[in-house]
């Protein structure tokens, strides 16, 4: 049953908004430190094998011309808007501090 399924999540919840420190302290570290893999439905085995199958084609993606030259226009554009968000990066400090 679903209610089954949810009563310890309430309890946490309950627990963490209601408790004293060493409970919301517990459910913190619970929640922090579980096993995120139990999420999904797709069994580690089907996983483990797309990772398998990928990783070779995206490394060597990252290690080509195209995939440096790709790499870098998305740094480029991530420090852009980081900049543009008002927030500095530290690239752009120290290029900052090389021109005085």
């Amino acid at each position: 049953m679903l209610a089954e399924r949810l009563e310890p999540y309430w309890k946490d919840i309950q627990a963490y908004e209601h408790g004293g420190f060493w409970a919301r302290l517990r459910v913190q570290i619970k929640y922090t430190f579980r096993d995120r893999s139990a999420e999904c439905d797709v069994p580690k085995y089907v996983l483990q094998a797309i990772v398998d199958d990928m990783l070779p084609d995206i490394r060597a993606f990252f290690e080509s011309e195209e995939g440096k030259r790709e790499f870098e226009e998305w740094k480029a554009h991530r420090e852009m808007k980081t900049n543009e968000n008002g927030h500095q990066t530290l690239k752009s400090t120290h290029k900052g501090k090389e021109g005085n």
